[in-house]
């Protein structure tokens, strides 16, 4: 079923790929029909109608899918540069592909298109200007949605970027039935095909289409007129080998640049991102306004009401613990509704403790039940930092991505998923499930530190993605063994992978707890937090697993000291340097379903 659904979406996504190419035909031959001023009318005319059908009316909720199909979003500033020296290397590989397609007595020129340039050229410049707009406005915007947006965004969620770009720029290729041009539309092709991937925005696409046609058709221009003009046909050209040669290495040349542009972008865009993330993480020092309502009694996963003022912590014990609890209220043992859990999220950003609270973690198919939830809080909050939310993916990633793409469409500076969380089983559906994670999005891959180690870390890293260990859960049998947790940890660190935990991480130190808030809970040895992530920083630190190995299973308070200038574990000594660089670059955070419990053991313990 689940195959049967997604074939089914990328059907649908030719489907309408296919209408918007053959309306596009449509549009072409009553353009070449009506001769000027009414072509310009005539152009103009679809382009406003295109314009308010797919960006102006979009606006509404309905079409918040829709947006994020065809990634109707602002061009980013930091592409801006990008893009502008992407344009000259482009037109050469262009205009070096038509001359090769030339050497090899194809005829670029007999295509439709430059049929069209000639008769513009005829008619006046009034025809030339609803040449130009066609070339500026009509041809790209409706091309890029249907080849970058309803046909490469579905393939791009079932096959990956590569394969998706590639079948994308193919079927832009070819629906211009034109041969002798189709090595040069596949370059444009790619290379629109990234930059909107990397983007994430449709109008790098339009104006990387826009910039080679508006290009390519004043060099035809220029060309026909030092011909004499309006030849029907362009004189045949025999080069020799030196010139085939030639044109080979710069065609190779200029491919090479935008190769090397698109590694620029593409860094851009991570360096973009981690600048995004790093400001969020700096907005851990939320407005410190009055708790709401009081809400619940401590324990069962509910955060109290205990502490109202910021809670004065060592510099150390702030550096390792700040933004380290992902909130996960929703999931056992507190399983929460979800307006509870999303008030108790709220409440826990306005209380004393919010220097220590980090994303709030939902499940992808909740999304929208979080927004109608959280709602009255985005509202009041509008002073406040943006919400950071991870979502849990489920087996049907394609839909999970477009409803985070819709949510952070919808919620923009009011909160957005920048986490997303997925299980994977072996290499091969990591590897194949990273390739639809959105570009700019940390994607956690969580799997068992069993055999397999070592080949899972190697997946996750050449992914570039994050690594997930679970740590625990509602029955003795759920919780790894210390070995098997070191383990998990010295591989990570020995690939230079960042991870974060999940479950069992209620307490700060190792011992027996209850393992739900029922009446008469089951019990049972559960790891502490402050376990795990000392042995994380020590491990980051360069000490041995030996020496390491006894962290994880220490129950001793007096065995930790913590100050303002590092802390201490049995004569072994970490400054806030080495802690802060351990979290940022290395153990990240852990979920939990209490909030309350870390804070309040904490302060019971008396390190707050």
């Amino acid at each position: 079923m689940r195959r049967l659904n997604q074939n089914a979406r990328l059907a649908l996504a030719v489907l309408r790929a296919a209408w918007w190419l053959t309306w596009w035909m449509f549009v072409l031959v009553f353009f070449l029909f009506f001769h000027a001023p009414y072509n310009l009318l005539w152009v103009a005319g679809t382009v406003a109608a295109v314009l308010w059908w797919h960006v102006f009316r979009a606006g509404a909720r309905r079409n918040l899918r829709e947006r994020a199909t065809l990634r109707l979003r602002p061009l980013p500033r930091w592409s801006w540069p990008w893009l502008a020296r992407a344009v000259g290397p482009l037109f050469v590989a262009n205009m070096v592909a038509v001359m090769l397609a030339f050497a090899v007595n194809l005829s670029p020129g007999s295509g439709a298109d430059a049929r069209l340039t000639r008769q513009m050229a005829h008619e006046g410049p009034v025809a030339m200007a609803a040449l130009y707009l066609w070339m500026l406005a009509f041809a790209p915007l409706v091309e890029e949605l249907a080849c970058r947006g309803w046909l490469q965004r579905p393939l791009e969620r079932r096959l990956g970027p590569g394969p998706a770009i590639a079948i994308a720029s193919t079927a832009f290729a070819a629906l211009h039935m034109q041969p002798a041009g189709f090595a040069n539309r596949f370059i444009i092709g790619v290379v629109a095909g990234y930059a909107v991937y990397v983007t994430g925005s449709i109008w790098a696409g339009v104006v990387m289409h826009a910039s080679n046609n508006v290009l390519s058709t004043a060099f035809a221009l220029l060309a026909a007129a030092q011909r004499g003009a309006k030849a029907a046909k362009p004189p045949a050209w025999h080069p020799g080998l030196a010139t085939k040669v030639f044109l080979v290495l710069l065609l190779a040349a200029s491919l090479h640049t935008l190769v090397g542009l698109g590694r620029g972008l593409a860094q851009a865009a991570r360096e973009e991102r981690q600048a995004r993330l790093a400001e969020l993480s700096a907005a851990a020092d939320f407005r410190r306004a009055a708790q709401t309502d009081a809400i619940g009694t401590t324990g069962g996963g509910r955060m109290s009401d205990t502490t109202q003022e910021t809670t004065t912590a060592p510099a150390a014990l702030r550096a390792l613990l700040e933004g380290i609890v992902d909130y996960a209220g929703l999931f056992p043992p507190a399983a929460l509704p979800m307006a509870e859990a999303v008030a108790r999220y709220a409440a826990a950003r306005a209380g004393g403790d919010a220097w220590m609270l980090g994303r709030f973690v939902v499940p992808a198919a909740r999304l929208a039940e979080l927004a109608e939830a959280a709602a009255p809080h985005f509202a009041s909050d509008d002073d406040a930092a943006p919400w950071r939310v991870s979502a849990l993916a489920g087996p049907e990633l394609a839909a999970d991505f477009a409803g985070i793409e819709a949510f952070n469409a919808e919620h923009a500076g009011r909160a957005a998923v920048d986490s997303v969380e997925i299980r994977a089983a072996d290499p091969t559906s990591l590897a194949a499930a990273a390739r639809q994670v959105p570009i700019g999005m940390a994607a956690f891959f969580e799997f068992a530190p069993d055999g397999r180690l070592d080949e899972m870390v190697a997946a996750v890293k050449e992914a570039g993605a994050h690594a997930k260990i679970r740590t625990g859960g509602v029955t003795a049998d759920a919780f790894p063994a210390p070995d098997a947790v070191l383990r998990f940890l010295a591989a990570c660190a020995r690939a230079g992978v960042p991870l974060k935990a999940t479950a069992g991480l209620h307490h700060p130190l190792r011992a027996e707890y209850r393992l739900t808030y029922e009446p008469e809970p089951p019990r049972g040895v559960m790891f502490g937090f402050l376990n795990v992530f000392l042995a994380a920083a020590f491990l980051r630190a360069g000490l041995s697993e030996e020496i390491v190995a006894p962290v994880l299973e220490e129950g001793d308070p007096g065995a930790l000291r913590f100050d303002d200038h590092g802390l201490e574990w049995r004569g072994h000594r970490l400054d806030n340097e080495q802690i802060r660089e351990a979290r940022t670059g290395f153990a990240s955070s852990f979920g939990s379903c209490s909030f309350d419990e870390p804070a309040d053991d904490l302060r019971a313990l008396g390190f707050l």
